[in-house]
This record gives structure tokens, sequence and C-alpha cells, in this order.
């Protein structure tokens, strides 16, 4: 009725179905307790054009991970693969502030793990920020680096496209248009 952007937190299958037939725009957590048997879930994704955000760094949140944790990470993994492989758009989301964990931390983590789970480093960093963008009605403004849009850019020591684990090498933090963190 406001043309607001609506993100349901999911875990079962049913529950991710239902709230995309209701209207909903994409999906935090999705489905991470059984393992997708069929294209039902993404051919609902892309007909809706939701967005899907696994946020795998929720069992990886600077604590001792449980069996349970490890199962539903590993179920997770496999259903982004599956989703992703069938062309859902994907994007990058956390937990962050739920688990006490400094922002920005699990953001760096998610990319790794989505990497893990079979996406290329190309393609978690777009779910980080070209998708992010689009899925939030924002492309117009920032998501992708072109003249005219905000881009608040981290430069690594390294191609993160080669190993996404180079993330962790920050050496310049430029936030509107300043460096507001230079160590090289």
């Amino acid at each position: 009725q406001h043309q607001l952007r609506v993100t349901a937190h999911t875990n079962h299958l049913e529950d991710a179905l239902e709230v995309l037939e209701a209207g909903c725009d994409g999906l935090e957590h999705g489905v991470m307790r059984t393992r997708l048997q069929d294209e039902k879930l993404a051919t609902l994704l892309k007909e809706r054009k939701a967005s899907y955000a696994p946020t795998l760094s929720l069992y990886q949140a600077g604590r001792t991970e449980s069996e349970q944790d490890l199962d539903r990470l590993a179920m997770a993994m496999a259903n982004l693969k599956q989703l992703a492989d069938s062309g859902v758009r994907i994007v990058l989301g956390t937990d962050t502030l739920s688990r006490g964990t400094p922002p920005g931390s699990t953001t760096l983590k998610e990319l790794e793990l989505m990497v893990r789970a079979g996406l290329s480093p190309e393609q978690a960093i777009q779910a980080a920020t070209r998708n992010a963008a689009e899925h939030l009605g924002k492309l117009d403004e920032l998501g992708t680096l072109e003249p005219g849009k905000l881009a608040d850019l981290i430069i690594v020591d390294g191609d993160p496209l080669m190993d996404i684990s180079v993330i962790h090498n920050i050496e310049v933090v430029v936030k509107g248009g300043k460096i507001v963190a230079d160590h090289r």
C-alpha cells in the first residue's frame, strides 16, 4: 500500500513460498532446515523479482559452532548454490548486530562463505554491491562504479576476484569521496 519493499525472515521452504506468494520482495535466511529438492522456490523468486539473502555468517559469528549450526550451514550453502545456479538474485546480508560482532566483520565472512558455497568471487561481490542496491531499489544511485553514483570503496592488497580472502587486506577506505582510513 505504501510502496515499501518487504523482506521476511524464513527458515523453512513452506514459509518462504508463503511469504513470496503474499508479495514479499526478498528472503532473509531463506531455507536452511531442508535441502531444496526442486526449482519451485527459484522459479517463484525469479517471477517475483525477489532477492535471496542467505546470511551464512549467522552460523559462524564469533562463537563455537554446534553440530546443528554446521549442519544448517551446509544445508544453507547447498541451497544458495542451487538458487544462484538457477539465476536467482542473491544479495549479501548478515545478522551482525544480533550476534554482538563488530559491524563489517561478518560482511567479509559472508563473502567468503558465499564463495565456499560455490559462488564465484565476482558473484559474491556483486551480491554485496550491485544486487543489494537493486534489491533496495537504489541501483540508479549506488551499487556500481559509474559517474554520478555514490561510491564508498575499500581498496585491498590483492585481487579478490582471484582470492576472496584478500578482502581482509584493507589498505584504503574511501567514504563520501574522502579517504577515511589509509593503511598503506
